[in-house]
């Protein structure tokens, strides 16, 4: 198996989900596994959610992701304020979420429970 063949397992809980703006280019190459909760506190940002570290149901999606894909995301992802953590989801998956690193983004009135 080459690197590029290589799967990573991903959650994702905002525009990346079956049916989002940036599903279709980004998950093109993914294979949906099933439905999934993390913990963790969901922000608005307007048009797209941020993801901070909690103890709230965060609803999402998960995948197997070509790591080759995985990287153009991860990189968009960082760029944009992100950082990858690997995290179980409440089912038991090991799987690789982004959660946004700038704390003092978090707007109490803009908690949401899922995008």
């Amino acid at each position: 198996m080459t690197k590029k063949d290589t799967k990573i397992r991903v959650f994702v809980y905002g525009t990346l989900k079956q049916g989002k703006g940036l599903n279709a280019y980004y998950m093109r190459d993914s294979k949906f596994l099933k439905k999934d909760t993390i913990k963790g506190e969901l922000y608005s940002f307007g048009s797209y959610p941020v993801l901070f570290e909690g103890d709230k149901d965060v609803p999402g999606e998960v995948f197997d992701m070509k790591i080759n894909s995985y990287d153009i995301m991860r990189n968009m992802e960082e760029s944009a304020g992100y950082e990858t953590k690997s995290i179980l989801t409440d089912s038991g998956e090991n799987v690789m979420v982004f959660f946004y690193r700038f704390e003092d983004a978090k707007i109490k009135e803009n908690l949401i429970y899922e995008w």
